[in-house]
């Protein structure tokens, strides 16, 4: 069996092996012009083949430049075009990109958590050191939210605050909101804010808004059929 592992690898596979061997062919041919029409006629197949090609600018150029690539730099033609040459690569190899190799004693919580940490120990004034370490409290919390840790979360967050700073922040989590800024205080539930006309909006399940007996301003739909 012939298979593609075991031939000579393409040099533009997104052509195929077809054109490659067509183009293989044409180095072949020993008189000019009879190569040069080759080539010709393989650059119209390409473009037949693979219309998008004449969504880019001066396409035509390109396949013939393409030619040239898959037949290694040695077709030797009367192009339309000046052909490239191969070139030899003058620059040097890239250096490798050292991985960092920051240690970071919680994984769950990443290296950012450990830098808002250290700048909160940093930070000059009591006062700031809180609200930076409230700040880091609940990107914590969030975190742990979103991996599914909901058991004692709030108490684990102030208990991790401590070990990554080796005792040097050391609040509770109730300490950490009440120190947060204004703008940034958790909002809890208040009836108020649930009230409208002066009274409680109440939703019951399967209510119809059409008909039934109005109590206190309320809809009863008690005794009518439900769909």
């Amino acid at each position: 069996m012939d298979y593609n592992t075991s031939r000579e690898r393409l040099v533009m596979p997104e052509y195929g092996r077809n054109i490659q061997q067509m183009v293989d062919y044409a180095l072949t041919i020993e008189n000019r012009d009879e190569r040069t029409q080759c080539v010709a006629t393989i650059a119209n197949v390409m473009l037949n083949l693979f219309p998008q090609l004449k969504n880019d600018a001066n396409y035509t150029q390109k396949v013939w430049d393409h030619i040239a690539m898959m037949s290694g730099f040695r077709l030797d033609v009367d192009s339309p075009y000046p052909l490239p040459q191969k070139q030899e690569a003058t620059t040097a190899p890239t250096s490798h990109i050292p991985y960092p190799m920051t240690r970071i004693k919680i994984r769950s919580y990443g290296i950012l958590v450990q830098n808002m940490l250290l700048a909160a120990i940093n930070a000059d004034t009591e006062e700031e050191r809180m609200a930076t370490t409230a700040l880091t409290a609940l990107y914590m919390k969030r975190l742990l939210l979103q991996n599914g840790k909901d058991s004692n979360i709030e108490e684990r967050v102030a208990n991790d605050i401590a070990e990554l700073t080796e005792g040097q922040l050391r609040y509770s989590y109730e300490e950490l909101m009440e120190a947060l800024p204004d703008d940034r205080q958790p909002r809890h539930w208040d009836r108020q804010n649930y009230q409208q006309n002066g009274r409680t909006r109440r939703f019951h399940f399967g209510q119809n808004r059409q008909g039934g007996k109005q109590q206190n301003g309320f809809r009863n739909n008690k005794g009518k059929r439900r769909y």
